[in-house]
């Protein structure tokens, strides 16, 4: 247990300005007394992180259904981590068809992370979404590079937001790559000599803040003993992770990754979901957003490089057919890009994609209903520890309720996300 103010006595003899005094310790060392909190972590100790990505133009539910049983065409790109992927079925935008919305699933973005809805074609959040509350909850206790990060590949034209700061007040997606590159990496990347170096520093303190508490418990009573020694405790298994990850030679690459930046299609959308995972694994960011296209439907997309000709909005309207299921495939393709890269980096035993929750949702149901009383969503990753995985669930309510399961995962303590519809998924939380 670390020592915060609120596991001490409230005596001035005991407040958390004295400690530091007495210890020896200037302010620089209160992020150590609240180290439990910086790290918002899971099992292992690692930072928790959360990426909310949202897909277009429906999809074919049965992709869905039968990931777990007989497999699935669009979903087939997730197999590797089958065990790590809960699929949910049921689940709809009810603050909009309460609102006599239930076809207009080209205008559900606002509500899509929000979990509200003010109306209309062209309506927006009542309230911050879900993101904007985990990234400021997580900002109250750790100083990050980009503590919310919204992307967009081809989101850059109609339709509407799904990432919002308040009521009415949209988060705007970086749609360039070459611009996001620069914004991460034109003065992240840090030298490895320098990382261990800082690693170093943070062992010798851990040491010396050890030493002091020793001296200082000789003087508190049997309970406080106690839990100076577990403090110190959780100070040498740090120090041990610490060294550990100096000498490691697998650790999480930092430096900008090989990535084309152009405005094609293609290229863009394998950038971004690369440079997010360097943005994740390297802690520049533990929340995101990204839109992959519009949610108004135009545009114009097609997609050549894997042999479908036809307009993305055209081919949705048109049902279920074999080119939707290979653009269905694609895009859940570029999710495994994200999904791969943070698999591939150890965090004590876990991996950093064990210790995150992927969100994967669509604007509508089907492409040719436009219906957003049911949603198809696949979540990947655990939140580290904090979600059940490897299931298939069937559900029936609002999809406000996975919203608030995301954000209990990541620490909040709130009973509702949204205007309306509160609860948790109880199947879903560990």
């Amino acid at each position: 247990m670390i020592i915060t103010g609120k596991n001490l006595k409230k005596d001035a003899r005991f407040s958390r300005r004295d400690i530091l005094r007495r210890l020896g310790m200037s302010a620089a060392c209160i992020p150590l007394l609240h180290s439990d909190e910086l790290f918002a972590q899971g099992n292992s100790g690692f930072p928790k992180r959360m990426v909310c990505i949202t897909m277009n133009n429906g999809n074919n539910p049965n992709d869905f259904h039968s990931f777990h049983s007989t497999g699935s065409v669009a979903l087939e790109p997730l197999e590797p981590w089958k065990d790590k992927v809960t699929t949910i079925r049921g689940l709809g935008l009810k603050v909009m068809v309460d609102k006599g919305q239930r076809w207009d699933g080209h205008y559900s973005h606002p509500c899509a992370l929000s979990g509200s809805h003010s109306g209309g074609q062209f309506g927006s959040a009542q309230n911050a979404s879900v993101d904007q509350m985990v990234s400021d909850h997580i900002a109250k206790t750790v100083n990050l590079t980009r503590p919310l990060l919204n992307l967009g590949v081809r989101s850059e034209r109609d339709g509407r937001d799904t990432s919002w700061r308040a009521s009415g007040q949209p988060n705007r997606n970086e749609v360039s790559s070459a611009s996001l590159y620069t914004d991460l990496f034109s003065s992240a990347a840090v030298p490895t000599n320098v990382l261990d170096a800082a690693m170093i520093r943070n062992a010798s303190v851990l040491d010396y803040l050890g030493k002091d508490l020793e001296r200082f418990a000789a003087r508190l009573g049997t309970e406080d003993k106690i839990k100076i020694a577990a403090h110190l405790n959780s100070i040498r298994e740090l120090e041990t992770q610490l060294q550990a990850e100096s000498a490691a030679t697998s650790g999480p690459s930092c430096q900008a990754p090989d990535v084309d930046t152009s405005t094609q299609v293609p290229a863009r959308m394998d950038a971004m979901f690369k440079m997010l995972a360097v943005a994740l694994k390297c802690d520049y960011t533990r929340v995101a957003t990204m839109e992959l296209y519009d949610n108004g439907g135009g545009n114009g997309n097609t997609f050549p490089w894997i042999g479908v000709n036809r307009d993305y909005h055209m081919l949705a309207h048109a049902g279920q057919s074999a080119d939707k299921a290979k653009v269905d495939q694609w895009l859940f393709q570029q999710v495994a890009i994200l999904a791969a890269e943070l698999d591939a980096t150890d965090e004590g035993g876990l991996s950093a994609l064990d210790n995150s929750v992927i969100s994967i949702g669509n604007d509508m149901n089907t492409g040719d209903s436009h219906d957003v009383s049911l949603i198809n969503y696949a979540l990947i990753g655990s939140a580290g520890g904090a979600l059940r995985t490897g299931m298939a669930l069937n559900l029936n309510g609002a999809h406000n309720t996975l919203l608030t399961s995301l954000a209990n995962a990541m620490g909040l303590e709130i009973d509702r996300v949204g205007t309306r519809y509160s609860g948790n998924i109880a199947q879903l939380m560990a």
